[in-house]
């Protein structure tokens, strides 16, 4: 075995996570795969790589924030994963870059829901991006943001390589907002044209229970309650 180097992983879903993908040909494979052995404790992981089973690849770094995921992701070369962060040859990327790649560590309910991410809900997504550009956009959640500001052929949440319960669980929440970003813009652009579009917002956001309304249209206010 040659020069082992631990890769160290908060296990916080797209709310303060970071996972390491070490680029493989069109896949992006999750560094537990090349771990000789692995340690989890208190919410995060310990992986030992040998670094020579993947010298010469590049590192693919999926980070987020407590308040949610990061709209570029992190790509350095392999032999940098021993060194501190700021010294790593690092390059930020689009969080589209992902759409290039295959998520083996998917699995086949996963896989199955991909037909209804690319029939259904991205093209809702397509709407609420054009009617935003229009209109505006309420304040909705990063999660939310992140996936009208790009066209991802994945939903974030399936970079979360560690469970597929926290994939789900993640996924219902952006499934959930984005029928509701999707409802309201609905609304918004079948209202009549000549109310003046500088009444249409006054926006509180997408908050369950908040105690103010998501958008004033003229005399009228627009709430929801979500389930």
């Amino acid at each position: 075995m040659g020069w082992v180097v631990e890769v160290l992983e908060f296990h916080e879903g797209l709310r303060g996570g970071s996972y390491h993908f070490v680029v493989e040909g069109r896949r992006l494979v999750h560094i537990s795969r090349y771990a000789s052995r692995g340690e989890k404790s208190h919410g995060m992981s310990r992986y030992y790589v040998d670094l020579d089973k993947i010298r010469g690849r590049t590192i693919i770094e999926v980070s987020s924030s407590r308040s949610g995921p990061f709209e570029s992701v992190t790509a350095f070369p392999a032999e940098d994963l021993p060194l501190e962060w700021d010294k790593r040859r690092r390059q930020y990327l689009p969080i589209t870059i992902v759409n290039d790649y295959e998520l083996p560590h998917l699995g086949p309910r996963e896989r199955q829901f991909l037909s209804e991410w690319d029939g259904y809900y991205r093209p809702m997504l397509g709407y609420i991006r054009r009617a935003a550009e229009e209109l505006g956009l309420p304040g909705a959640s990063p999660l939310l943001n992140l996936h009208v500001r790009n066209d991802l052929r994945y939903p974030a949440p399936f970079l979360i390589p560690y469970s597929e319960g926290a994939r789900f669980a993640s996924l219902n929440a952006l499934t959930r907002q984005i029928h509701q970003a999707w409802i309201v813009m609905k609304i918004l652009k079948e209202l009549p044209t000549e109310i003046p579009s500088s009444l249409f917002w006054r926006l509180s956001g997408f908050k369950q229970g908040s105690s103010r309304p998501i958008a004033m249209v003229g005399s009228y206010a627009m709430w929801y309650e979500s389930t």
